[in-house]
């Protein structure tokens, strides 16, 4: 009997150590991990316009930002479009838990489909570069707008909803989705709207 009392005592001794050592309980529910997501240059305007209180603009810098985002995402549609097409398809990955019969090897290229590659991806590269230097413009565009007062409590929620969107914390575009951010758009970078 004295052996069951301390047998019982001691596992209690051992719970009660597993708590304040702050090993996890294995009754509570596990969190769900999100993925971090990429904060788009872009994103800036709806989250100058959601936050248009916050930054004290007046009713002429809103529209005039709005203006400019959209001025943006005009801009950048056919970059955005000659992106979808020269980006290459994706290589089908052999599935590990239903092997095929092996393929063979293919043939290495030839000087032509070299050729082809290299052109796309400098063509690529140019579209990415002038959707990039496309941003820096309105960017600086709205700065002007702004008083340093503004362009400083801007920065500040863009590195506040940088990091919430690196984090994956839900709701980390800073902003209303509805705030002028558009539809995201799918699978590529260069988006208007809350990162994925």
């Amino acid at each position: 009997m004295l052996a069951l009392a301390l047998a019982c005592g001691s596992s209690a001794l051992a719970a009660q150590g597993r708590r304040r050592t702050g090993a996890p309980d294995q009754s509570a529910p596990a969190r769900e991990r999100v993925a971090p997501i990429l904060w788009e240059p872009e994103q800036i305007f709806p989250l100058a316009v959601a936050h248009a209180s916050d930054l004290k603009l007046t009713d002429e810098q809103r529209v005039q930002i709005e203006t400019i985002a959209s001025k943006l995402r005009a801009s950048n549609a056919p970059l955005l479009e000659a992106i979808d097409t020269l980006r290459p398809p994706r290589v089908q990955l052999p599935d590990p838990d239903n092997p095929s019969a092996p393929t063979a090897t293919p043939p290495p290229p030839s000087a032509d489909s070299i050729a082809v590659i290299v052109a796309r991806r400098h063509a690529l590269g140019e579209a990415r570069a002038q959707i990039h230097e496309n941003i820096r413009l309105a960017r600086d565009q709205m700065n002007q707008l702004m008083t340093p007062e503004q362009q400083a409590r801007l920065q500040l929620l863009e590195n506040s909803a940088r990091n919430s969107a690196e984090r994956g914390d839900p709701g980390s575009f800073g902003a209303p989705h509805d705030a002028g951010a558009g539809e995201q758009r799918s699978g590529r970078r260069g988006g208007y709207g809350p990162p994925r």
